[in-house]
């Protein structure tokens, strides 16, 4: 017999108290967007050396040399795009530029049809092919030039590496194609530069030979921000954000848990806005910080596992069914491919691009990445969960979950029940050696009547 539970009524009273319990978490603010990490601030910490050398490629331009394709890298969090947005509004207004983020893309036409829709065009249908599509936005970049009177274009294309998972199409010739369209509109005496945003360097993809000697080595690293500047950066944010400034102390607790994972400033102040909730209204401690982390870590689990495309959700759970066989806390690389091949067959992706999925997970901060010898074999890389396994598991599915710790307690009871019969008479080993012996003595019965 099901039970069924009433629910509450959804009344004006209900949602004046629901309106209540919500301002009570915006008490501590007086405003809340400087901890938006989406929020351009006025001024940028840090990244001196960065801004330099984007200064110098764009300042070439005024000498007739226009760098075609510039490569930004670097993990998450390091300020990346908000560095390239922030030079692009205040320093040159003699070209015009357009930030498009991939990320939800799926496959190059889709990344194409982001590009028209910041550009603001309307999409086009699979039909009308990339060429199309590449067309139309060569034709629109050349219209806004025209009506503005400028000639130098910035393509700004952020999460660029999210191209190479659409494994169907040719990310090589979608990159020939935009560099050619460079080429074409610098015959008209039209400039565009195409900046890609990404955790890798374009060059450490596969890249055609034509295209890397037409994208030449322009790159810009980024290293993850340490402690200190993540300290300047979220107290910057601070004086403006709450009523009641946090003490330098939980200041400096917030930036340690930021540094501690890869130098990720988006995450010091996602959780500088959480504890902010947390508190309700009273001064943030380092309590709260802590509590806000936990917290950040489901929501990022959440995030994650939600979005994650179908090969890269077979390989987390995949790293799962390897830690639970194993009662490890770490797993590497070529175990984690042999067991996704195992799944998916022919349907499996490369190697390289298995790599390339371990990569973002790392940078999602579910997982950490470190660099271990293995002797004769060589340096490999091994893997850890950043949040516990049982929430991994859980977040992927509780029924997936329940059946895999099913089949380890009966994996488990199996080898209890072996290492039992072993002690008690070396069964198994009994069992093996005869078969060795029966096998040695049919062999030797051969030899004598041949």
């Amino acid at each position: 017999m099901m039970i069924y539970a009433l629910q509450v009524e959804l009344t004006k009273d209900t949602l004046k108290f629901l309106q209540k319990e919500a301002s009570k978490k915006n008490v501590a603010f007086s405003d809340k967007k400087y901890l938006d990490s989406l929020f351009l601030p006025a001024g940028i910490i840090g990244r001196r050396n960065e801004a330099l050398q984007l200064i110098e490629y764009f300042e070439s331009m005024k000498k007739g040399l226009m760098v075609p394709a510039i490569s930004i890298y670097g993990r998450s969090g390091s300020g990346k795009s908000t560095l390239v947005r922030f030079l692009c509004d205040n320093m040159y207004h003699n070209m015009e530029y357009c930030f498009v983020n991939l990320r939800r893309a799926r496959t190059l036409f889709g990344c194409a049809n982001m590009i028209l829709g910041e550009l603001g065009c309307e999409s086009l249908v699979s039909a009308d092919g990339l060429d199309k599509a590449v067309e139309k936005v060569g034709n629109t970049i050349r219209s806004i030039l025209d009506n503005t009177q400028k000639k130098f274009f910035i393509l700004v294309l952020d999460e660029y590496d999210i191209i190479f998972s659409d494994k169907r199409g040719n990310p090589s010739d979608f990159i020939y194609k935009l560099l050619t369209l460079e080429e074409s509109l610098r015959e008209q005496d039209l400039w565009l530069c195409i900046i890609t945003i990404s955790n890798n360097a374009l060059m450490e993809y596969n890249l055609d030979d034509r295209v890397k000697s037409r994208i030449g080595n322009s790159e810009v690293f980024f290293e993850p921000y340490t402690a200190s500047d993540i300290f300047s950066i979220i107290r910057s944010r601070s004086e403006k954000a709450f009523c009641r400034m946090p003490d330098d102390s939980v200041l400096e607790k917030c930036a340690e848990l930021a540094a501690d994972g890869h130098g990720d400033a988006r995450r010091a102040i996602d959780l500088l806005r959480v504890a902010g909730e947390i508190s309700n209204g009273r001064k943030i401690t380092e309590k709260d910080i802590i509590k806000a982390d936990q917290s950040l870590q489901v929501d990022r689990l959440k995030t994650v596992i939600g979005s994650a495309s179908y090969h890269q959700g077979t390989i987390v759970r995949t790293i799962c069914e390897i830690l639970l066989e194993n009662e490890s806390n770490t797993t590497i690389t070529s175990a984690i491919y042999q067991r996704y091949c195992d799944k998916l067959g022919e349907k499996s992706l490369s190697y390289r691009r298995v790599v390339d999925l371990l990569t973002e997970l790392v940078n999602s901060g579910l997982l950490h990445a470190r660099n271990i010898s293995r002797g004769r074999k060589g340096y490999g890389t091994e893997y850890t969960l950043v949040i516990p396994l049982e929430l991994v598991g859980l977040a992927i599915g509780k029924d997936w979950w329940y059946d895999q710790l099913e089949s380890k307690e009966l994996m488990d009871s199996v080898n209890a029940s072996i290492g039992r019969r072993t002690k008690q008479g070396s069964l198994l080993a009994e069992m093996m050696k005869t078969s060795r012996l029966i096998k040695k003595y049919d062999t030797m019965e051969d030899l004598a009547d041949s």
